[in-house]
């Protein structure tokens, strides 16, 4: 079975005296893994989707569409993972801060094994 570098089975996560731990401790946690899964799902999925930045054309100000075709379940995954790395990003940069931050991190630290200070 698939197991984390400190030992952690991955197929038993669900059960784990470590997660319940960080669920209770950190109660955003559960909200945050729950947004993080339904960026994956299908029915959050749009063809196309409203695309405002830097664009040449169609008028000024006005948003257009950019196409990304049907859901797959890479494209899904993809954009989980994408959500994974925003939120660490903004963890590490010390734009997520508090309660949300600290449990984020503690729960990266369970899954890929790193070791992060108790906290007071």
């Amino acid at each position: 079975m698939p197991q984390t570098e400190t030992g952690l089975d991955i197929k038993s996560l669900g059960t784990s005296s470590q997660l319940k731990e960080l669920l209770d401790r950190f109660p955003s946690l559960r909200d945050q893994l729950q947004d993080i899964y339904q960026a994956t799902l299908e029915e959050e999925w749009q063809e196309n989707q409203p695309y405002v930045g830097r664009h040449r054309g169609f008028g000024k100000g006005r948003a257009t569409h950019r196409h990304r075709g049907p859901w797959t379940r890479e494209k899904g995954f993809n954009r989980g993972v994408g959500k994974v790395r925003k939120l660490r990003e903004r963890c590490e940069e010390g734009d997520e801060v508090g309660q949300k931050a600290e449990g984020y991190m503690r729960f990266m630290a369970l899954i890929t094994g790193n070791q992060l200070p108790e906290a007071a």
